[in-house]
């Protein structure tokens, strides 16, 4: 079995990125024009990082195949060897109205428990925030998607 399980932003991240190719294209587009080519190189490198930031954003969650697991959340990048995982849990803790925060516990044989958060994304330097956007109506299909696999088990906090 191999299915990508995805926690979604609200926000349009494509629209970010697409604002920053443009930029960058625009940028480069100009410093090659006038030969400033460091400021081309560093152009590129924007872009690039942008592509790369679109991909892991695109990709919270967790992807399962016949042999590992692969875990992207806000933090931090897991990938386990499904021989070595003995569970896997995942809670859905209610944040505020109709919304969930992520947390999963990754259970190794050999190893302390891994833990990965999929929440808001605050950023103080650029004064926003993407916010997840894990709703109740997408509960029940994340919990059967996830419980798909043995090793894999689901719990609903609510906080009421």
């Amino acid at each position: 079995m191999k299915k990508w399980i995805k926690f979604k932003f609200k926000d349009p991240l494509w629209l970010y990125a697409l604002i920053i190719w443009g930029a960058c294209g625009l940028l480069f587009f100009l410093t090659v024009k006038e030969s400033e080519y460091f400021l081309s190189a560093i152009a590129i490198i924007i872009g690039a990082i942008a592509s790369v930031g679109l991909w892991f954003g695109n990709h919270y969650g967790i992807r399962i195949s016949g042999e590992k697991y692969l875990i992207i959340c806000n933090t931090k990048i897991g990938s386990f060897s499904k021989d070595e995982v003995s569970q896997i849990t995942f809670y859905f803790v209610k944040n505020e109205e109709n919304k969930y925060d992520v947390l999963a516990k990754v259970f190794c044989l050999k190893k302390p428990p891994k833990e990965f958060v999929w929440h808001n994304v605050y950023s103080h330097r650029f004064g926003g925030t993407l916010n997840l956007n894990v709703k109740k109506g997408d509960l029940q299909e994340l919990t059967e998607n996830l419980c798909e696999d043995k090793k894999i088990t689901v719990k609903v906090i609510d906080n009421a």
